[in-house]
């Protein structure tokens, strides 16, 4: 009868020991996954306003291209132009 009870005792400590560690590492890879969703999360706004930002530059780049390089060149042209008009005796 006392082995039996020791039998019993050792199998019930090994299995709340094993419970145990199931638990905590249960618990600990809840704790890390939340960690990982916050860093994740993080992660990816600042990635989605980098692309934000990267687009808004190409986009304002293509839609000022030929325009500004037009309205640019113009007065350039102009100022050379009247440069060249003027006389000696203007400057």
């Amino acid at each position: 009868m006392k082995t039996r009870k020791i039998a019993i005792g050792v199998g019930l400590g090994m299995y709340l020991f094993g419970f145990g560690m199931l638990t905590g590492a249960l618990m600990e890879r809840m704790r890390f996954d939340r960690q990982r969703s916050e860093v994740l999360g993080h992660y990816e706004r600042a990635l989605r306003e980098w692309q934000t930002y990267r687009m808004a530059l190409e986009k304002n780049a293509e839609g000022q291209r030929s325009p500004v390089q037009l309205k640019q060149a113009d007065p350039l042209t102009n100022e050379v132009a009247r440069a060249a008009a003027r006389t000696p005796a203007d400057r």
